[in-house]
């Protein structure tokens, strides 16, 4: 895991491995999937490993207050993952559409 020093004290910048057994305050996701037309890079999946639950678990569960995803909601619902599907919902629910 590093430790970025940029005047912001306690920020760290880890994979989702780095992150297994951990929690902080605030965590912030980044869910972009890099695409060339209509086949993803990393597997035959559109999410890649992403559509792993344990992942998907190990995810949302490192935030003890606010998590924060940032990528395309309507590629995750699009996907057909009825995990993500579930996850949008939800924030959709507690935070309303979005557009």
């Amino acid at each position: 895991m590093k430790n970025l020093t940029v005047g912001i004290p306690q920020l760290l910048v880890g994979t989702l491995a780095e992150m297994q057994g951990q929690e902080r305050d605030i965590v912030i996701i980044s869910l972009t999937r890099s695409k060339v037309g209509e086949e993803a890079l990393c597997s035959n999946s559109p999410l890649g490993f992403l559509t792993d639950k344990k992942r998907a678990n190990v995810l949302i569960t490192r935030a003890r207050r606010i998590v924060i995803f940032v990528g395309c909601a309507d590629h995750f619902f699009d996907s057909g993952d009825a995990t993500w599907r579930r996850i949008i919902r939800f924030s959709q629910f507690l935070n309303g559409p979005w557009e």
